[in-house]
């Protein structure tokens, strides 16, 4: 039986087109609660940024790829980076301008703005934030970098100096630094202990790179029909598209509205 539903946001619940959940989804899990499953939002944004979900009252959020995690308004999980490695991150990305989102346990900030950071901004339906420095940042805990660069440039000048850390890119543009040790599927044990419910009583819909360790840990995991076909040989079971749908023919499938 299933008891508690994960749900990654972009290109799962909300369409890159629309930037909202649509109301055959809204109506899907809602359905979900009155059948007594809980419904979780598991997603590489800080809940800062989650403003795309219409106010819905999720049971709790795994964020910033599973470095946090908020059940019912309480932190259960928090896991933010070393501070040494942080700080070399953010030196490098300083050094060679490049734009970069950095999520903070209570806010969100960007290193500095080009054509490609407003373009990628935009997709996401993010407004641009006023640039500051990373390096004074990283003073502080910092939960996850999302540097927008290339996979190229990554591997040449970051890589290299990333021990405690590890990324994960579901969008070309850009990709997502974690501590090492966070995941999704981290983040979905976290909150399955916390709830005391077995993980086979869980599923996971996701479309991106960063979704397919909670797609591998949920008891169902479900890719949507627009994910690449690596996250797919992953999935339990691959829906049709998020602009198709998906979650909602998915949940019919299994039964569980």
């Amino acid at each position: 039986m299933i008891r508690a539903a994960f749900f990654d946001i972009d290109g799962t619940l909300v369409s890159f087109k629309t930037h909202v959940i649509s109301e055959t989804s809204l109506r899907s899990l809602d359905r979900l609660k009155e059948a007594g499953i809980k419904v979780f939002i598991s997603s590489g944004r800080p809940v800062a940024l989650m403003d795309n979900l219409q106010d819905y009252p999720f049971d709790g959020y795994v964020s910033m790829n599973g470095s946090l995690v908020q059940i019912g308004g309480k932190t259960i999980f928090s896991h933010p980076m070393d501070k040494e490695e942080s700080m070399t991150i953010a030196r490098i990305l300083q050094d060679n301008a490049v734009p970069c989102v950095t999520y903070l346990e209570n806010g969100v900030c960007m290193s500095r703005l080009d054509d490609t950071a407003i373009q990628v901004m935009a997709t996401l339906a993010i407004s641009p934030l006023p640039p500051v420095d990373l390096t004074e940042i990283a003073e502080g805990p910092v939960y996850q970098y999302t540097p927008i660069m290339s996979e190229e440039l990554f591997q040449r000048i970051l890589a290299p100096y990333m021990k405690k850390s590890v990324a994960t890119r579901w969008h070309p543009a850009f990709l997502d630094i974690v501590p090492e040790g966070s995941s999704k599927a981290v983040g979905l044990d976290e909150a399955v202990r916390y709830l005391g419910i077995r993980k086979e009583e869980t599923i996971a819909f996701g479309d991106g790179g960063n979704d397919v360790s909670m797609l591998e840990y949920a008891g169902i995991g479900v890719a949507m029909g627009n994910s690449s076909d690596e996250v797919k040989s992953h999935a339990d079971y691959v829906t049709s598209s998020v602009d198709e749908e998906g979650v909602t023919a998915a949940l019919e499938h299994f039964g569980l509205i």
